[in-house]
C-alpha cells in the first residue's frame, strides 16, 4: 500500500486544538512512559510546535516543540533554542520531514538573533545521533574535549532550566518526573555500538534507560550546518 505524503507545519502555541494535543500524547505514549500532566506542561511551555502530518488524512505522525531562551554569559547575551518532547512514528522516520521543518524554523531564528545555540537534551541515542548528521561542530563529542567557553554555556543553560536536577560534572539531567523510553525502544542494536557517536553517548549517559538526559549544544549558524544535507533538502545557504 502506497504511503501518504507527509507535510510539516510550524504553528504557534495558541493554534493547537485539544484534539491535536490528545493525538500527540497518544503518539508520544506509544514510545515513552510519560504522565499526561508532564507532557502537557512541557508542551505549554514552548512557543512553537512542529507538526508532521499525513497529507491525505491530516493524521499527526510526528511532532516537536521549541522554546527560545535568553541567557547571559560573561555579560554577553545569548539566545538558546530548546527542544521539548519530540517523536516521529517509527514507520515514517526515514521521511526526514521533521528534520527539514526543524531546519526551516531555525534558519528563520538565525536571521533574527546574533548569537544562537541549540540546547538539546538526549535521552536516547537516536536524538544524540542527529547532531553529527546536521552539524559540523557540537558538544559533547567523542573526538574532541568540550571547550571551556562552550561548557559554560551548557552549564548556565542547564542550571537555569533544570536547577538541582542538573549534574554539571557529569553533564546529565536527572528526570523531574518518571519519564523514560519504553524498554523495547531504548535498546541499542549491536551494530549501533560500532558507531563512535552512539558508543560515546552510552558512555556519557549510561542512565538513559532510567530517563537521564545528556545536555548537548551546537551553534545554530549557516557555517555550522551540514551544507550537503541542506542542499539535499532544498535549502540554499
Amino acid at each position: 500500500m502506497k504511503k501518504s505524503p507527509l507535510i510539516g507545519k510550524i504553528i504557534d502555541k495558541h493554534k493547537l486544538t485539544e484534539e491535536n494535543i490528545n493525538e500527540m500524547y497518544t503518539l508520544f505514549q506509544k514510545y515513552f512512559q510519560c504522565a499526561e500532566k508532564s507532557f502537557r506542561d512541557d508542551l505549554n511551555e514552548k512557543q512553537f510546535r512542529i507538526l508532521i502530518l499525513e497529507q491525505d488524512s491530516q493524521k499527526i505522525i510526528g511532532f516537536s516543540s521549541v522554546l527560545i531562551m535568553e541567557i547571559m554569559v560573561e555579560k554577553r547575551k545569548i539566545h538558546i533554542v530548546f527542544s521539548g518532547d519530540t517523536i516521529v512514528d517509527e514507520k515514517r522516520r526515514n521521511d526526514n520531514v521533521l528534520i527539514k521543518s526543524f531546519i526551516e524554523l531555525n534558519l528563520k531564528f538565525i536571521s533574527k538573533y546574533e548569537k544562537l545555540y541549540w540546547f538539546l537534551i538526549s535521552m536516547g541515542y537516536r536524538t544524540y545521533r542527529i547532531l553529527p548528521i546536521l552539524f559540523k561542530e557540537f558538544w559533547p563529542r567523542y573526538d574532541k574535549p568540550t571547550p571551556p567557553e562552550i561548557k559554560k554555556i551548557i552549564d548556565i543553560t542547564a542550571q537555569n532550566k533544570f536547577g538541582i536536577y542538573y549534574n554539571s560534572k557529569r553533564g546529565i539531567i536527572k528526570p523531574k518526573a518518571k519519564n523514560k523510553l519504553k524498554p523495547q525502544f531504548a535498546m541499542i542494536p549491536s551494530t549501533g555500538l560500532k558507531d563512535p557517536h552512539i558508543k560515546f553517548f552510552i558512555e556519557k549517559n549510561p542512565g538513559y534507560i532510567q530517563g537521564e538526559e545528556l545536555a548537548c549544544i551546537t551553534e545554530l549558524s549557516k557555517k555550522n550546518f551540514n551544507k550537503t544535507l541542506l542542499r539535499r533538502f532544498g535549502f540554499d545557504i
